[in-house]
């Protein structure tokens, strides 16, 4: 726990120049700024005796927090009132989906990948919400590839704008977005994704005959 104590221990520093600054009367330095916001930012280690190592991200521009625990994501509101969580579960052919591997965790920054060997699912947090991607080096699956997620919390999901998008209706009737779906490849050529929901089972599914690889897969949650 000591480095997530200097870390805060900085963010505070940064919080209190900035405020300092705008007290005064005096532009607050760009590079100041920006500073204080990745800061804010980082994914910080959670050590604690006895218990797994997971890891730990705020993002205040969406009013969420997320835990990291190297297999799954939980994300909850800052105010405690909903929670919903995603873990990667199978890949693969529609009709040969396989289980996901346990993952190697990386930290840099504000950016966290489970590399599973096979592919890297990472997650990047910064002002526009939490940036979920999927880097697949080869490939997995001739015609269509697929990705299976188990989501469990208290935000109903819901399938939206033809297959684009899943909506997450939280108790409060806050509605959350996980938005943004989109394929490409490694010449840059975009490949058709399609977002399949059943209960609480989520497939990600991307056309990817003729891609080049390494191909990325990239959704958004935002509030």
């Amino acid at each position: 726990m000591y480095f997530l104590h200097i870390h805060w221990l900085f963010v505070v520093t940064l919080f209190a120049l900035t405020t300092l600054f705008a007290e005064s009367d005096l532009p607050v330095p760009f590079g100041l700024q920006e500073a204080y916001h990745q800061a804010r930012q980082q994914i910080e280690v959670i050590e604690e005796k006895g218990k797994p190592t997971h890891w730990y991200a705020v993002n205040a521009s969406n009013h969420l927090s997320v835990d990291f625990d190297g297999e799954s994501i939980v994300a909850h509101s800052l105010k405690g009132d909903w929670s919903v969580s995603m873990k990667l579960t199978h890949l693969g052919a529609p009709d040969q989906l396989k289980p996901a591997n346990k993952s190697a965790v990386q930290i840099l920054g504000n950016r966290i990948t489970y590399d599973r060997g096979n592919i890297k699912e990472w997650y990047l947090n910064d002002a526009k919400g939490l940036e979920q991607g999927f880097t697949l080096d080869k490939p997995l699956a001739k015609e269509q590839f697929v990705l299976q997620f188990a989501l469990d919390g208290n935000a109903k999901p819901k399938r939206i704008d033809q297959g684009k998008a899943l909506q997450l209706i939280t108790p409060q009737g806050k509605k959350l977005r996980y938005e943004g779906l989109k394929g490409w490849d490694a010449k840059g050529k975009e490949l058709k994704t399609t977002l399949h929901l059943k209960d609480k089972t989520l497939q990600l599914q991307v056309a990817v005959a003729n891609a080049i690889y390494p191909i990325t897969i990239d959704p958004w949650l935002v509030e």
